[in-house]
């Protein structure tokens, strides 16, 4: 055989007896073959089955049968972004002349997606209030409602949904339900009734802020037409983003703890400074905690609270700090601020903002894992300055 040949089609390299590698590589490679077509054919409905990276490969298949069990659900379906993964869930789910029932408080591109690019391909939708029980009764009324999306806590301003109430009148109306579980993460409301979980791996599951991902997990009859979508879509993720992720979630639970617990001590401090007008984070005074503590026991490193000053000065206030970054993310090891309306209201009106609770002196914070003692002096001195 010509060397040029051999160059191309190398001997394998392989392992003896039981040795093998103690981490998986990452796969790669876009195309997979097989010893005979008859084999092939006989083998391409087994989900170890691998023929083309777009449609399935062995790493990111590592990431869903992972993610999968961590939300105790058949399978999952991973995607390129926390993005893709909603519309590949929504898409699957809807027919032009349908309705879909979301709210004022949910993520901002969730809220831009609906009602500004599905619109356009005559879906119909319903905007309410996650707070106001009688609206949302109103909505699901109308009788078309095929699809409700909804958040485990609302970003960025953490309210808690009435569970109970959404999804017993999503069975009544016949609506599937897309629960974006990305601020409580993927061990949390395990015993949920909903259709689909949606996360954003970008965030709590990867961690460390470089590698993008979105994850849509259930039941393997629900995600078969969702998985057909997303392939569509191109929204596969790259193996070594999926890798990055994977690895990311050997640390998941300690990160979890660890900003949970710090977010705790800061809401405490936040709670108690004069400079601050009111903050948000789950406690027992906040509607809805009753069913929020029976699926779970801590709520992640988010944080918003209201400053009574204009815009121009809570920009002062994130410019001033010096160990949180001005960034539009969280769930990364880096502790990150965010004003409210800036990232995550501009496509709100006066009125809805107002729904919202969002206002000019309203900001996030990501809490990471930097010192609880520094993360609570940087804000301290942040906060004397205004």
């Amino acid at each position: 055989m010509d060397k040029k040949t051999k160059l191309i089609h190398p001997k394998r390299v392989t392992f003896s007896g039981s040795n093998r590698p103690l981490i998986d590589p990452i796969y790669r490679s876009v195309k997979y073959t097989f010893d005979s077509l008859e084999e092939a054919l006989a083998d391409s409905h087994n989900d170890n089955f691998f023929e083309y990276s777009r449609d399935k490969n062995p790493t990111t298949f590592q990431l869903e049968k992972s993610c999968a069990e961590l939300q105790n659900r058949e399978c999952a379906v991973a995607t390129s972004s926390g993005m893709s993964a909603m519309w590949a869930a929504i898409l699957a789910n809807i027919e032009s002349g349908d309705r879909v029932l979301l709210f004022y408080e949910s993520y901002a591109p969730t809220r831009k997606m609906v009602r500004q690019k599905l619109s356009r391909l005559g879906v119909k939708f319903s905007i309410v209030s996650i707070q106001n029980e009688a609206e949302i009764e109103n909505a699901f009324a109308l009788g078309d409602v095929k699809l409700v999306i909804y958040e485990s806590l609302t970003n960025p301003m953490l309210f808690i949904p009435n569970h109970d109430l959404i999804i017993k009148l999503a069975k009544k109306y016949h609506a599937k339900t897309i629960l974006d579980n990305t601020f409580l993460g993927l061990h949390n409301n395990l015993e949920l009734e909903v259709d689909f979980f949606v996360h954003s791996l970008t965030k709590y599951a990867n961690g460390h802020g470089d590698a993008m991902g979105g994850i849509i997990i259930g039941d393997k009859e629900n995600l078969n037409q969702v998985r057909d979508y997303a392939v569509s879509l191109g929204a596969t993720p790259d193996p070594e983003a999926s890798y990055l992720i994977l690895r990311g979630l050997k640390t998941y639970f300690v990160r979890y703890d660890i900003q949970s617990r710090t977010a705790q001590s800061i809401v405490n401090f936040l709670s108690n400074h004069k400079k601050v007008s009111k903050v948000y984070y789950p406690g027992k005074e906040s509607q809805n905690f009753d069913q929020l503590i029976r699926h779970a026991d801590q709520f992640g490193g988010i944080i918003s609270f209201d400053l009574d000053v204009s815009e121009k000065e809570l920009f002062k206030f994130c410019d001033n700090l010096n160990i949180f970054t001005t960034a539009a993310s969280l769930g990364s090891v880096e502790s990150l601020v965010s004003p409210a309306k800036l990232f995550f209201g501009k496509d709100l009106k006066a009125e809805e903002l107002a729904i919202a609770s969002i206002g000019s002196g309203t900001v996030r914070i990501s809490v990471g894992m930097e010192s609880e003692e520094d993360l609570i002096s940087d804000l301290s001195q942040a906060l004397d300055q205004l």
